[in-house]
């Protein structure tokens, strides 16, 4: 038996100010950029969570809302305080993405026997986990929560990853630290 460990004290997140003029202004209020990214799964203004918006909508956007729109690839956001992006320093608008935690590259089979996830912030938090397969896909997902008096959960199902498939979490709210016990072969 191997014991994987991975300790995620914040989702990852990628910076959506850098100091440099990458935000144009469509309504004066609304910025766009071109995204030749993969989609967030959120936007945070100062560390608060903007409102997600429908992407053909964007020109509605309300203040504190963001929106993608998959016609033209582009990223929309409306700041709550209807200023641009560009002027904000470096950090203020940050996207986040789902975290791979592990892959199989190198065995025919790996046995997660349990997953212990521990609450490291002071709120309920809230982590989904999802296995993809060698191409990406999506084979299943399971959400686990933490009360903020809890200390820690538990998963014990057993999960088999083939060669090729990735276990990832995504946080939607709080900290983690996560142990994962398996046997690989």
């Amino acid at each position: 038996m191997s014991l994987f460990s991975v300790k995620i004290d914040k989702m990852p997140t990628m910076n959506l100010v850098t100091g440099a003029d990458l935000w144009y202004d469509e309504t004066s209020t609304i910025y766009s950029q071109n995204w030749h990214s993969q989609v967030p799964l959120k936007i945070f203004e100062d560390g608060v969570a903007m409102t997600e918006r429908d992407g053909s909508d964007y020109e509605n956007l309300q203040p504190g809302e963001w929106a993608y729109n998959d016609n033209y690839g582009d990223l929309y956001v409306r700041l709550s305080d209807d200023t641009d992006p560009d002027t904000k320093p470096w950090g203020y608008l940050q996207a986040l993405y789902p975290y791979l935690v592990l892959t199989n590259s190198n065995y025919d089979n790996m046995l997660l026997l349990s997953i212990i996830i521990s609450n490291t912030s002071d709120e309920n938090s809230e982590l989904v986990f999802y296995v993809t397969d060698e191409n990406d896909n999506i084979r299943f997902s399971f959400l686990m929560q933490i009360d903020k008096a809890q200390s820690f959960e538990k998963w014990t199902d057993k999960i088999f990853l083939e060669k090729g498939e990735k276990l990832w979490a995504v946080a939607l709210n709080g900290g983690f630290s996560i142990a994962i016990t398996g046997d690989r072969k």
